[in-house]
């Protein structure tokens, strides 16, 4: 790392640019002797070191694969009950000219259902939950719901 000079004509640029630009403030130009105490005081910001063993890294990665279960989650997103539901409302339309209930509110909603991975059934639903907060509801104007995760064979 470079280490830049700075000295007493540093600081007088610094104030002489500052005043040519017309700011509202002043720089305290310190002595050559102040300034080496600054630098004796302050330590030199090193970066950090990582003690990141990919080999170990892949390894457990490997046995948390080779312990994983298998589970299905099903999810029920639907929109917020304050929220107009046009495609629902264009179905019970048409529900009413091919049958004769006589329907009241219908409302559309998704289901996912996800066949998928994981270490245990808590960790399978700490991250169903993030990604149906995250990315498969727009929660802006949807809710959802977890309706069940469950292990397979």
């Amino acid at each position: 790392m470079k280490k830049i000079n700075i000295t007493p004509e540093t600081y007088q640029k610094m104030e002489d640019e500052f005043q040519e630009e017309g700011l509202a403030f002043t720089i305290t130009i310190p002595t050559q002797d102040e300034i080496d105490k600054w630098e004796d005081e302050v330590p030199v910001p090193t970066p950090p070191v990582h003690n990141h063993d990919m080999v170990v890294e892949a390894w457990e990665k490997h046995n948390k694969k080779m312990n994983s279960m298998k589970y299905k989650a099903k999810i029920y997103i639907r929109l917020r009950a304050q929220v107009d539901d046009s495609a629902g409302n264009a179905v019970r339309q048409a529900c009413g000219r091919l049958s004769d209930l006589n329907i009241q509110k219908l409302r559309l909603g998704k289901m996912i259902e996800i066949d998928f991975e994981a270490p245990n059934k808590e960790y399978a639903k700490k991250e169903i939950e993030t990604l149906s907060n995250r990315l498969f509801a727009n929660t802006v104007i949807e809710d959802y719901e977890v309706w069940d995760i469950w292990e397979v064979d």
